[in-house]
């Protein structure tokens, strides 16, 4: 990636912003969450970078370990904001107050989170994966950028490995981010395919491309496997995955389509947790007319049909039957929930699509606003404005000089990354704001320099 260059008011930027952050922390001290135990107690459900992280801190810092957690991850966050906000303005020119305004877009998340969010935490305060996942990606995305945009191929190709090294870590820190891998490829990709080489070249260039993805993938399930033995005896990925994608396939059945599924205690397992949902009115018969009425009716049963009408019945039927080790339990509730998935899915396919795409478009929504009846269509109104204005800037690069500018490379890597995040999340989870917040920054300050960009091209072909 580009050496930022520093001048004295850069550095009292990041000076003012570790002052700021770290301030912060220290006034309002660490923020624990209903999730922060499972990573203190390396979970099987969690990704193994961040609990690692927790156990270093705890060895090395004893009782203050949580103070040198906030400390730390603020640190990071302050770095990843200030090195986003620089590349940016070096990258395309920008003003000493123009830069400020990306500046202000990076904060964003980290104040809108703990007054709109469900959870209403400070991320960088946060004993939450996102503590480090939040400033990986700011990372991910600035060398993502300069592998697109880099002319020298060297440092193109470095700024490539370092963009997938960082997705491989952010994949290692939480599931969701594992779709970062599939933006590096479909990017690199699309790179590789215009440029001015022979067919077969650019063949052998997708093909290792494809095969660093699949190496990638593999070598980060068997870190999970080999960390999961390490701490727990099993040589495992993490659980209870299959069944968070069991709770929407469910919502969106009917009682028959159980007839399908093959083994006896999968199938009564299913009766009794769809007549426990049909009880209480919770599947898609229920869901009302509008679109806004349906994806509500779902995301507010999401949790419940999930942690109490599946997960918490399965539990209870493998310890009874099978052990009182939750990982044990963890392990064939996944496999009756493959089992129910494999049986009811071909019948209610249609349904649960539909449901998939509308919380899909939720999570579109919450990437860069907030769901409101109104405000939806506005965000639509607004990746409308920016599809069309990134393929008319696309379109006179091209035209000028066969290629992609930079600002082109910039909002498409964006808008990739938004569609990625969304439907991965929405595809097994609800699309919460706290899993959506991290392309916010991106796309308002990629809208904003394209919009520059253009003005600055229109100003300069009057003269």
């Amino acid at each position: 990636m580009e050496i930022i260059k520093k001048d004295k008011k850069s550095l009292w930027i990041l000076v003012v912003l570790v002052i700021a952050f770290v301030g912060c922390f220290l006034i309002l001290g660490p923020d624990i969450s209903s999730d922060s135990h499972q990573y203190v107690d390396m979970h099987i459900h969690r990704e193994p970078m961040y609990p690692l992280f927790l156990a270093l801190l705890r060895l090395v810092f004893g009782e203050y370990w949580l103070t040198a957690m906030g400390i730390l991850q603020n640190l990071f966050l302050t770095f990843s904001i200030w090195y986003f906000a620089e590349y940016i303005a070096q990258k395309f020119e920008l003003r000493f107050w123009e830069k400020l305004i990306v500046l202000a877009l990076e904060l964003m998340p980290h104040i809108v989170t703990p007054l709109v969010a469900e959870t209403n935490v400070v991320l960088a305060n946060a004993v939450m994966s996102e503590g480090i996942s939040m400033p990986l990606f700011t990372l991910f995305v600035v060398a993502c950028l300069e592998m697109l945009t880099q002319t020298e191929p060297q440092k193109a190709k470095k700024a490539a490995l370092i963009a997938l090294g960082l997705a491989f870590v952010l994949a290692l820190t939480r599931g969701q981010m594992m779709s970062n891998i599939l933006v590096w490829m479909v990017a690199l990709c699309v790179k590789l395919i215009l440029q001015k080489n022979s067919l077969k070249k650019k063949l052998v260039q997708l093909g290792i491309v494809f095969l660093m993805v699949a190496a990638t993938f593999a070598v980060r399930s068997v870190c999970v496997k080999t960390y999961m033995y390490a701490v727990h005896g099993h040589y495992i990925g993490n659980t209870n995955g299959t069944v968070h994608m069991l709770a929407n396939i469910l919502y969106a059945s009917d009682r028959e389509d159980g007839e399908n599924i093959e083994d006896d205690a999968a199938r009564e397992m299913f009766y009794y947790v769809y007549d426990m949902a049909e009880e209480y009115g919770a599947n898609y018969k229920y869901a009302g007319e509008t679109l806004t009425e349906k994806v509500a009716h779902l995301e507010k049963w999401h949790n419940t049909i999930n942690f109490e009408m599946l997960e918490a019945p399965m539990r209870q039927y493998f310890k009874e039957n099978v052990s009182d080790d939750y990982i044990i339990q963890d392990i064939y509730s996944d496999e009756m929930a493959g089992q129910i998935i494999a049986g009811i899915l071909p019948k209610c396919l249609g349904q649960w699509f539909v449901n998939y795409l509308l919380l899909a478009c939720y999570g579109l929504v919450r990437s860069i606003a907030v769901v409101h009846p109104l405000i939806n269509w506005i965000a639509g109104g607004f990746y409308a404005f920016a599809v069309i204005l990134t393929g008319y800037a696309v379109r006179q690069s091209w035209k000028k000089a066969k290629k992609i500018d930079s600002i082109g490379w910039f909002m498409g890597l964006t808008l990739l990354c938004i569609l990625a995040n969304a439907f991965s999340v929405s595809l097994i989870i609800m699309p919460i704001s706290r899993y959506m917040i991290y392309n916010f920054p991106m796309f308002y300050t990629a809208l904003g320099v394209l919009l520059l960009m253009l003005f600055r091209k229109k100003k300069h072909n009057k003269r």
